[in-house]
C-alpha cells in the first residue's frame, strides 16, 4: 500500500502532511511568538477575547508571515495549533494586564 505524501513546489519537495510536531523548535518558537503577538494585538483592541473569525484573521497574517519564512506547513496545522493556544495566550494577556494595572494605580 502506497501513499504519496510528497510534493515538488518551486523545485522544493514538500510533504503534503506535515504537522506541527514536524518542525525544528526553533520554527515552532517562531511561529507561536507572531500568534502569540498577533493575539495580543487583537485583545489589546477589542479588549475581549477574539471571536472565531477573528482567530480566523489572525491565523491568516501569521500563515503569510510563514510562506515569507519559506516554512512549509499546512494552514490548517497552523489553525489547529493556534486553537491549541488560545487559552494560554488570553491567561497570559490577563496575567499581564493585571500586573500592568496593579503596578499603575
Amino acid at each position: 500500500m502506497s501513499r504519496k505524501n510528497h510534493k515538488i513546489t518551486d523545485g522544493r519537495l514538500l510533504r503534503t502532511d506535515k504537522t506541527m510536531r514536524h518542525l525544528k523548535e526553533k520554527q515552532i518558537e517562531k511561529i507561536s511568538s507572531w500568534l502569540r503577538s498577533e493575539y495580543f494585538k487583537a485583545v489589546n483592541e477589542k479588549q475581549r477575547k477574539p471571536t472565531k473569525s477573528e482567530i480566523d484573521v489572525i491565523t491568516d497574517i501569521v500563515y503569510e508571515k510563514i510562506e515569507k519564512a519559506r516554512i512549509w506547513i499546512p494552514y490548517y496545522e497552523v489553525r489547529k495549533f493556534m486553537m491549541s493556544k488560545q487559552t494560554k495566550f488570553w491567561n497570559q494577556w490577563l496575567k499581564q494586564n493585571n500586573q500592568n494595572e496593579s503596578h499603575g494605580g
